[in-house]
């Protein structure tokens, strides 16, 4: 019997947490999907959407096409009835296409979009400035791009992913678009916006606050806030929540400096002259119910600020005040204080502490339920079907809390890549370092990915653990470039704990042959580094269990399996064999002399490698375009077994780049959606791609490397991370670019 993976108790809290906030829904329904799908129902947006009434939540395998009532929705006149309004109020349409579903790729470019949408709604549309900005400013649209709306509006597959907007004028022209959307940052969405409306209308000429914020033109609100002359306590708070609109932070920590001093002033103004207060009472009263409300907004609002500053510990104090006072010193009217709650959460959850976060979600949930962040609470609580896994967003490294760097912001952007000049080798470390150790959680591993097919709740742990020595070899490639190497040392101290640990593993379910072949990849660059004999005996005797254990696991044909047997796989595992082979680990011979049969029984007469099992010698006319991106690993894995040569290496790569354009097409889809090419394959295939560059000629490597570190530099997103599929995770992706950046240097 398998050891129960202790990395499931978040997951166990999450199903009590489900259990206490939403009765109904038990495990066992969720399992069965006899109960509505979790993310049915959810509390989020106020914004009145006009819409299709479509949804493509899973049921026990992924919806990926339309009811027949769905597909009679007539979308067209939907759009032509959001045009007419728009016409009648002179508004810029706002169309959010949450899932694309037209007969080229049948609905399976994402197969997913529902849990984007989940993200969308949970960071985006419930967003009070993008929900203010959206009613107010727009008609706004949500529905599914069927055939007949994507010749519309010429959305052609692949090009065009959700979940996407798309801006019109009344009169049905385009505005805008802004797709592929895989950061999902409100502030830098209501730039985008306000960009629109600015097209659309020109620049805001009224004179009043109220519509310099439906058009989330801060600018233009804090200058008539400051035309004002306030003087109050209220009005520096409010030029404060302005100024972090701007991302101006030093600014607005001044500006609540300055409303807590005139807070004390209009406090000591309140107050009874010292001869009329009782003489054995001399203490300081309680502020006015006013002016108390109004000290916990300042410290709500420094707290905000201090996170989007990137001052996490700062934050604490401020936060907390305004989150522990007595719901009665708020007062009547909206407070802050859930706002704060759920802050402090985020804060957990970023230090690692995914059990506490969780509590804390869950204590928000039970005593404010109607509040805005107890809806969004109880989304990270609500458990999908996919591996019991939540629904919300920042449970998966999708939230970020500090302000987005400023290169991010441009004007009109179309998507959420990096805009700007190239980032440096030395700003891709430091980004990419504090985001991996940010997701690491406090038993040592990272488990931000919900990568699992069909689906299947038994491999989630053992791509933890692939994922996980993923993150700690990218960690350890860098950290003699990163300015804080003490803290790479300890998460990789904790790092290694966790991929050791057998009770995190699910030895003979799929994937485990990942986690074998990383583990082994990581442990012998560990191992090289090593200083102390006792270090290397016990990362010795690591990779001795784990080339034991997938020796079990080998097939009889060769093959090692993931889902199923595979040459690339194999080729993986090939790799990490013999890298624990060059520091002094023994590899049975007949495991070598198995892996080569099996890999050369897979390649085809024309050089392609079958996408499972044994080749039989069989071409086809897409054989060398879907085996591109496993086609120079598996080379270089007969090759530095002896069982190829320079000529067959260097055909591998060149099938590679002529089919480069195709496997780049598809790096943000979650499905195979041109052949066998798919999103969750791209950076791996670049990851061993780049690894078996060390075997060409040094020129023809040369090139190679500097080839792919142009591509490379092109795929940042706008907070800096790499990811490739969403499933996958940005843990992942992100690690697998600084491997590749190791690579190509």
């Amino acid at each position: 019997m398998q050891p129960t993976p202790t990395r499931w108790l978040p997951a166990i809290l999450l199903l009590i947490a489900a259990a206490l906030t939403l009765s109904t829904l038990t495990l066992g329904t969720l399992r069965a999907q006899q109960a509505p799908h979790p993310a049915r129902g959810l509390q989020l947006e106020s914004i009145e959407w006009m819409t299709d009434g479509s949804e493509f939540l899973d049921r026990k395998r992924f919806k990926t096409s339309m009811t027949k009532d769905e597909r009679a929705f007539d979308r067209t006149k939907l759009i032509d009835d959001a045009l007419a309004r728009a016409k009648q109020v002179q508004k810029p349409v706002l169309v959010y296409v949450y899932k694309i579903s037209e007969k080229s790729k049948s609905g399976r470019q994402m197969i997913r979009a529902p849990v984007l949408d989940v993200y969308m709604r949970q960071l985006i549309w419930s967003d009070p400035d993008i929900e203010r900005m959206v009613t107010q400013s727009f008609v706004p649209v949500r529905t599914v791009f069927d055939d007949a709306i994507c010749e519309r509006f010429s959305v052609r597959p692949l090009t065009f992913l959700e979940p996407a907007i798309l801006f019109l004028t009344p009169a049905g022209e385009l505005l805008h678009e802004l797709r592929t959307i895989r950061t999902f940052d409100a502030p830098w969405i209501a730039q985008v916006l306000r960009d629109v409306l600015d097209k659309a209308h020109g620049p805001l000429v009224a004179d009043d606050i109220d519509s310099a914020k439906d058009r989330g033109d801060w600018q233009r609100a804090l200058a008539l806030l400051e035309a004002q002359g306030s003087t109050s306590a209220r009005g520096a708070y409010e030029q404060a929540t302005m100024l972090r609109r701007l991302r101006r932070g030093k600014a607005a920590l001044a500006a609540l400096d300055t409303a807590s001093d005139r807070l004390q002033a209009e406090a000591t103004a309140a107050k009874k002259p010292a001869a009329e207060q009782p003489q054995r009472r001399r203490r300081r009263p309680r502020l006015p119910q006013a002016l108390q409300q109004l000290d916990l907004e300042i410290a709500a609002e420094r707290g905000a600020v201090l996170i989007k500053m990137a001052r996490f510990d700062k934050a604490v104090t401020p936060l907390m005040k305004a989150a522990d006072a007595r719901p009665e010193a708020w007062g009547e009217g909206p407070s802050r204080r859930a706002e704060a709650r759920y802050r402090l959460a985020l804060l957990r959850l970023r230090g690692g502490d995914e059990s506490g976060a969780l509590r804390r979600f869950q204590r928000l949930a039970q005593d404010d339920p109607d509040d805005l962040y107890a809806h969004r609470a109880e989304v990270n609580m609500r458990v999908g079907i996919d591996d019991g896994l939540s629904l919300g967003a920042p449970m998966f490294g999708y939230q970020r809390l500090a302000w987005l760097p400023d290169g991010a912001f441009t004007k009109l952007a179309a998507n959420t890549h990096w805009p700007a000049e190239p980032l440096t080798d030395a700003q891709i470390v430091d980004n990419c370092v504090r985001a991996l150790l940010a997701q690491q959680r406090s038993h040592g591993g990272w488990t931000d990915s919900r990568y699992a097919y069909c689906p299947d709740a038994r491999i989630t742990p053992n791509v933890w653990v692939a994922i996980t020595a993923i993150c700690c070899q990218a960690l350890h490639r860098h950290r003699d470039q990163f300015a804080e190497p003490e803290l790479i040392d300890a998460a990789l101290r904790r790092g290694e704990a966790y991929m050791l640990d057998p009770n995190q593993m699910n030895r003979g379910r799929n994937e485990d042959v990942y986690s074998d072949s990383y583990r082994l990849m990581y442990l012998s660059h560990r191992w090289t580094d090593a200083r102390e004999t006792a270090q290397r005996e016990r990362l010795a005797n690591a990779m001795k269990q784990i080339v034991a254990a997938a020796r079990q696991r080998q097939k009889n044909g060769g093959f090692w399996a993931h889902e199923y047997s595979n040459a690339f796989c194999t080729a993986a595992m090939v790799q990490g064999l013999l890298a624990a082979k060059e520091v002094g680990i023994d590899i049975p011979a007949d495991m070598l002399s198995q892996a080569t049969t099996a890999l050369a029984s897979a390649r085809s007469k024309d050089g392609a490698f079958s996408y499972g099992g044994a080749a039989r010698g069989k071409t086809s006319a897409t054989g060398l375009k879907n085996a591109s991106t496993r086609m120079p690993m598996c080379e270089a894995a007969l090759f530095t077994l002896g069982a190829s040569n320079e000529e067959r290496l260097q055909f591998a790569f060149d099938n590679f780049w002529q089919h480069y354009q195709t496997i780049e097409g598809v790096r943000h889809t979650d499905f195979h959606s041109d052949g066998q090419i798919a999103g969750f394959m791209f950076l791996h295939s670049l990851y061993h791609t780049s690894e078996a560059m060390r075997l060409l000629p040094e020129e023809r490597a040369n090139t190679e490397r500097k080839k792919m570190r142009e591509r490379l530099l092109q795929y940042p997103e706008i907070d800096g991370t790499f990811l490739d599929s969403e499933e996958l995770g940005r843990s992942y992706g992100t690690a697998m670019a600084l491997l590749i950046l190791a690579n190509t240097k």
